[in-house]
């Protein structure tokens, strides 16, 4: 996060906080998480810059190995690490005194009364020589006392510093500190005679199986005036002590000493958690869910709003916790739901294995709190469209304050769009038809509100955004620009065409943030503008930039942008469609995991996909492409047959397909072809058919039937525009069936352009019951592709010729 950038400072820890700690902690068992995913493809950068990205990716996974060698990766060279001591006590077992319960009737003040994390006199803990962390912390008492602890034989060491408090001043006060444990007569510790301005001592005693402790204040003999005591950073250290870390990744800085932060944040980990799952982090990935949905109960300054960032303990991070910005409680619902897909796990959407209802889920409540009562809150002029006035209307942290501050913004409606979509299916999938109904209405007026209310007519684009005034935004303006179309809560047609073109042009005038730039290819791929996407793709891969979003997010949006995968893994389904260029002509990642699926998934080219189930169940897979073709090439084993394609719009772009059952160990090659009888013609002498013969009965060959081809007669010529966009024309010929056996007399030629001698040409002429003939032509770069039938200089009867399953392909 930028503001992550702003507030990240390097915390400097007194020397008695820092120092052999480790060896109170038990050994954690290595609990990284590992991947068999692999992606190859005809670029060797990208097969290298995904490989580097996987690696990085898992290596952020937050075990304690990791995270020691995190530590050392940026020059943090303390044995526990450069964090400060609420986040480092968390490792080390290391609990303030202040933070605990003292034995009531055994604790007294020789004056004034003991103090957590104060003075006798209530200031500010003040000891020469101390250096405080950014919290002070310890107990202020007064000779003559005691403040007494039962340990219950749960620590191992005890440390602090002790002096007279500055408050005093020099030479004011004298004071023995001593500790005394169990039923003990000698003290473990005794400081000697200090006064008002000596140097802090330091504490270090062994308290292993200790019952009590004791820390007493004494008056050296000499009378309490000004003996104002202090124990500072006083505190103990848990036995056996195992660091309670959640299953958790970084989602926060991690590149250098000055940009370290062992934390998660909503925004990162919404983006991160599609290649969470696909690289097999899907514990980590609802452990973290399930903060986020906690931390809207202890998040008591903020109704309804979860923490922002988090420790890998699952607690708010100190720094920042409560911090706003308006998308990332939206987010939370959209990927949440996604994860379900993804997984099929029904806890995701607060079920049971069984299907039941789970009371206590976490997730559930949360997602429901966001669409009501979170909502209620954030729409302050009642028009439907959250708003923010506090802290932030918008991911882009920069927004500028004053007159000009987004109230509403466009990747704050856009997630709001995304989650009351999310909230329907979720819905749905828990069996309540009229709350999803309901939710999907309200995502429907949401998105016609914003058709009508969030485009300037006179600026030709959309508003990315209202000022409290209600000032409309037009101007480009990071997230809150790119957002809309990712959100797909534009009109997906011209307008976010565009819309898309404007950001493009943007974003190469003026250089996003590395955080920004790692959502922009997802946006692209979502509108098949592949070649802006593999533009911003390749902008990615100039660096091994160490922020987790750029490895993160390069694992999903090449697995789930470039090639198209759509998990279904509630209903035992997946669809891809293919999203390449030229620079990559082919791409296959294996070790997909879709529910209890592990899938191989190759396409080669934009027109040909191959889906083979590694292991699981059968999967029902749908093959998409961006082509509008009547039947698609399904290929099974040795099978290859026809199947008529259905059609839909996938944001705003027809894509052909079809659905196909892969059983696992088998695969499946779904192709899309150009069928020459769904394109026009440009010219045709002699009589023509569409995918019939020429007496318009299903095309027949030697017993076979073709769905798709040109059913003719000699003599014919069909001519096509190429335009040089297609690479190969493919058909089976031969005379048709409807002809008796023996009859008829053909000669099939391909010319391509201007040239006179056929590019194919069969050397004997065909018969009725002849072998059809298959052929194959290289049209790559040709402009023209030309069809002739002839009758072999011996009359026309009979010459009912077939252009069986004659196609081009890309």
């Amino acid at each position: 996060m930028l503001r992550k950038a702003r507030e990240v400072k390097k915390v400097v820890l007194i020397a008695s906080m820092v120092t052999g700690m480790l060896s109170n902690v038990a050994p954690v068992p290595a609990q990284a998480a590992s991947s068999d995913l692999t992606l190859t493809s005809g670029n060797t950068s990208l097969n290298d810059y995904f490989n580097w990205a996987k690696a990085r990716a898992l290596s952020l996974d937050a075990t304690l190995d990791n995270i020691k060698a995190a530590r050392q990766s940026v020059g943090c060279t303390t044995t526990d690490g450069c964090e400060d001591p609420r986040v480092k006590n968390l490792y080390i077992g290391f609990v303030y005194l202040s933070d605990l319960d003292w034995v009531k009737d055994a604790t007294r003040s020789g004056w004034g009364e003991v103090r957590k994390d104060r003075s006798v006199e209530n200031n500010e803990l003040k000891l020469n020589g101390v250096t405080f962390p950014a919290v002070r912390k310890g107990l202020g008492t007064h000779a003559n006392g005691d403040i007494v602890y039962n340990l219950n034989g749960q620590y191992t060491r005890f440390t602090a510093n002790v002096g007279v408090d500055n408050e005093v001043g020099a030479g004011k006060g004298s004071v023995h500190f001593q500790v005394f444990l169990d039923n003990a007569t000698t003290p473990a510790f005794d400081s000697g005679k200090m006064i008002g301005g000596d140097a802090a001592k330091p504490v270090d005693v062994n308290v292993t199986g200790v019952n009590v402790l004791k820390l007493r204040v004494t008056d050296a003999g000499d009378g309490i005036d000004y003996d104002h005591a202090d124990w500072v950073n006083a505190g103990v250290y848990k036995a056996n002590y195992t660091p309670p870390l959640i299953p958790a990744y970084w989602g926060s800085y991690a590149d250098s000493i000055t940009h370290f932060r062992e934390a998660f944040c909503v925004r990162d980990i919404a983006h991160q958690s599609a290649a969470g799952h696909l690289l097999n982090m899907d514990n980590q990935n609802y452990s973290m869910f399930n903060a986020f949905a906690k931390s809207t109960k202890s998040n008591t300054s903020n109704p309804y709003w979860p923490y922002w960032s988090f420790d890998f303990f699952g607690n708010g991070y100190y720094m920042d916790k409560e911090y706003r910005e308006l998308p990332f409680p939206f987010e939370i619902v959209q990927k949440g739901y996604e994860q379900y897909l993804w997984t099929g796990q029904k806890k995701w959407i607060g079920l049971k294995d069984d299907g039941t209802v789970d009371p206590n889920s976490e997730l559930y409540t949360y997602y429901t709190n966001t669409l009501t009562n979170f909502m209620n809150n954030q729409d302050q002029n009642h028009n439907g469209v959250a708003d923010e006035t506090k802290q932030l209307a918008t991911y882009h942290e920069f927004d500028p304050q004053g007159p000009d501050k987004l109230f509403e913004s466009g990747d704050g409606i856009g997630s709001q769009y995304q989650a009351l979509l999310a909230y329907s299916k979720i819905l749905e999938a828990r069996g309540d038809a009229t709350g999803a109904t309901t939710y999907l209405t309200k995502a429907n007026n949401l998105r016609s509100h914003f058709a009508n209310n969030w485009y300037s007519n006179t600026d030709q684009r959309y508003v990315r955004g209202f000022t409290i005034n209600g000032t409309p935004k037009t101007d480009f303006g990071h997230e809150n620009s790119f957002f809309m179309p990712l959100k797909l809560i534009t009109d997906q047609g011209a307008r976010t065409d565009s819309y898309l073109n404007f950001i493009d042009q943007s974003i190469t005038a003026k250089q996003l943030n590395v955080e920004a730039k790692t959502y922009i290819p997802e946006m692209f791929y979502l509108h098949g503008k592949n070649d802006l996407a593999w533009k911003w793709m390749k902008n990615l891969m100039q660096d091994r930039n160490p922020y987790p979003e750029v490895s993160f997010t390069f694992v999903s949006n090449t697995i789930t942008g470039m090639m198209g995968v759509q998990p279904d893994a509630p209903n035992q389904k997946v669809a891809t469609v293919p999203r390449l260029t030229s620079e990559v002509p082919w791409v296959q990642a294996n070790h997909v995991r879709i529910g209890g699926n592990d899938l191989k998934v190759r396409h080669d080219g934009n027109y040909k996909t191959t889906l083979t189930n590694n292991s699981g169940a059968a999967i029902n897979w749908e093959a998409q492409f961006y082509v509008n073709s009547s039947h698609l090439e399904v290929i099974n084993g040795t099978t290859t047959s026809t199947q008529a394609a259905g059609h839909k719009d996938l944001n705003g772009k027809n894509v052909s397909y079809v659905t196909i059952s892969v059983p696992a160990g088998t695969s499946v090659t779904v192709e899309a072809p150009y069928y020459l009888s769904d394109m026009n013609p440009t010219i045709v002498n002699g009589k023509m058919n569409l995918d019939r013969s020429i007496d318009n009965h299903i095309l027949k060959l030697k017993n076979k039937t073709y769905a798709k081809g040109i059913g003719t007669h000699a003599n014919s010529e069909i001519r096509y525009n190429l335009n040089g966009e297609y690479t190969t024309f493919t058909a089976t010929v031969g005379v048709d069936d409807e002809v008796a056996t023996g009859y008829g007399t053909v000669k099939f030629q391909v010319f391509l352009d201007n040239n006179t001698t056929p590019a194919f040409e069969n050397t004997a002429a065909m018969k009725s019951g002849d072998t059809p003939v298959n052929i194959t032509v290289n049209v790559t770069g040709k402009n023209t592709l030309r069809l002739v039938v002839t009758d072999n200089g011996d009359g026309i009867t009979n010459d009912h010729a077939d252009w069986a399953e004659a196609k081009l392909i890309k």
